[in-house]
């Protein structure tokens, strides 16, 4: 008998399970993970790069910088889209911003700072709220302190776009392109200086609304938006790559720079497009298997954490390349880095968060 109802229980869990993950949009999930790996991929990516040699490795390396560049705009679109769905009242948005970022933020900056200044004193108390104010503790936090901002705004945004028509929006994403994306570029190649005067569009308020405008309009699968994104994509990388590498042999100083790398810039916002399409193309509604989908949904889960602490460990994981680099090259061994780092932080966020407080931080 007992055994019989164990036996029910268990199948009913299975049921329940099943019909939660039917209705989870897992190319939110996937796109997360694609996303986290590439935050590593940026913030690693210098280790294999020579930039005094304009050799195949530097080329691959400046591609391979502008795609991670888009793991930060796929992070606000998708936020968007979860955020501004729903009508949060002022005291549910605060809330949500102080326990899911600012509670974690807060106290990952703490245990960063004071590793570096054991010294506990009111003079390196009253440094610690400055540098944390200044976001001048963790360099890719910043992220961190963008999203509390677009948070806040969540509710008065949300009244904003649930009114909006098909019209509104691509007046919107027209007149943010036109003032973020094209006017620094004209500023850059044109040498000429004109201020962007439109309060609204400021940041990365764009994607925080253009993620809830893609992601809330079904998929259109055609071959030929497919092959256009594949194509764009490719096509933005090699003009930029080209740009860098003209830039980069025209500057006087001889230092590197890759001045088209801003978030907001048509060489980083057209990849990210691409990607989203691309992903969509392939997994939106395609994938079927309860045991990858629960796989899919538990690495996602890691994502928020391996962002949080990836940066803290990176200096172990250069003691492993420098090993690696001595029999193998340096591009290689940064490859092999950034896979190996990415799957060991998986494995030992997933495990942590088995620990029901810590779960709800990371």
């Amino acid at each position: 008998m007992i055994a019989s109802v164990a036996r029910n229980d268990i199948v009913n869990n299975k049921k329940n399970i099943a019909e939660k993950l039917k209705n989870r949009n897992i190319v939110l999930d996937i796109l997360r993970i694609i996303a986290c790996f590439l935050v590593i991929v940026c913030h690693t990516y210098t280790l294999g790069f020579n930039k005094a040699e304009y050799n195949l490795t530097w080329f691959l390396s400046v591609v391979i910088y502008l795609i991670s560049k888009t793991a930060v705009p796929i992070f606000f679109m998708i936020s968007g889209f979860l955020n501004l769905r729903k009508d949060y009242t002022y005291k549910e948005i605060i809330k949500k911003t102080i326990t899911r970022l600012f509670i974690p933020l807060f106290l990952f900056s703490t245990l960063i700072y004071f590793k570096d200044h054991m010294e506990l004193s009111i003079q390196n108390f009253y440094s610690f709220i400055v540098a944390f104010l200044q976001d001048d503790i963790m360099g890719h936090y910043w992220f961190l302190y963008a999203l509390i901002g677009m948070y806040i705004v969540t509710p008065m945004v949300r009244k904003m776009v649930k009114n909006f028509e098909e019209k509104d929006y691509r007046y919107f994403i027209i007149i943010w392109i036109l003032s973020l994306c094209v006017i620094p570029l004209i500023n850059k190649f044109l040498n000429i200086e004109i201020d962007n005067k439109i309060p609204i569009i400021t940041g990365y308020i764009g994607y925080y609304i253009l993620g809830y405008y893609i992601f809330n309009k079904k998929i259109v699968r055609n071959k030929n938006y497919l092959l256009i994104s594949i194509f764009s994509f490719i096509l933005v990388l090699i003009i930029s790559t080209i740009i860098t590498y003209i830039d980069c042999k025209n500057n006087i100083d001889n230092k590197y720079t890759v001045f088209l790398d801003q978030l907001n810039y048509l060489s980083i916002m057209i990849p990210t497009l691409s990607i989203i399409y691309i992903v969509r193309y392939i997994f939106d509604n395609n994938i079927k298997n309860v045991k990858i989908m629960n796989f899919i949904v538990a690495v996602s889960s890691t994502t928020f954490g391996i962002y949080l602490t990836h940066g803290v460990l990176l200096g172990k994981f250069i003691l492993i390349f420098n090993f690696m680099s001595i029999y193998i090259p340096n591009f290689i061994a940064t490859i092999f880095i950034q896979v190996i780092m990415f799957i060991t932080l998986t494995i030992v966020i997933y495990c942590i968060r088995k620990i029901p407080i810590i779960k709800k931080i990371l």
